[in-house]
């Protein structure tokens, strides 16, 4: 490959990197120990069919007006206010990662994605 062509895929390369990590992360720090609210989809409840938490395996759910999990440690998850905003309680090492929320508003039709990252100290 000459020189030109690998400048312009490594510049390019690096650009894809940088956009969809800006783009599609945000990035939220916790002291182990406290607690932390990460922000749910910004649509009321009371006006979408369902808000689902996801990190790994785990999940959160509101549908209805009823909480599922299938979450053993769920006591200290908590979905919270008229948002779906996700509480933890007690953040523990384990708790960091990638958070992700999505949002349907009707039916089964998804509106709306955002993950986190959640880093504990």
């Amino acid at each position: 490959m000459n020189k030109p062509i690998m400048s312009t895929f490594v510049f390019l390369s690096l650009l894809f990197l940088i956009e969809n990590t800006i783009a599609s992360d945000v990035i939220l720090s916790v002291v182990e120990g406290n607690s932390i609210t990460i922000p749910g989809g910004g649509i009321r409840i009371d006006k979408i069919h369902a808000v689902s938490w996801f990190k790994g395996e785990k999940a959160y759910q509101y549908q209805q007006g009823i909480v599922h999990s299938n979450n053993r440690q769920s006591g200290r998850f908590s979905i919270v206010n008229s948002y779906g905003d996700l509480m933890i309680q007690n953040v523990s090492r384990d708790d960091a990662g990638y958070y992700t929320v999505q949002v349907i508003e009707s039916g089964e039709e998804l509106s709306e994605t955002n993950t986190y990252h959640l880093d504990v100290y």
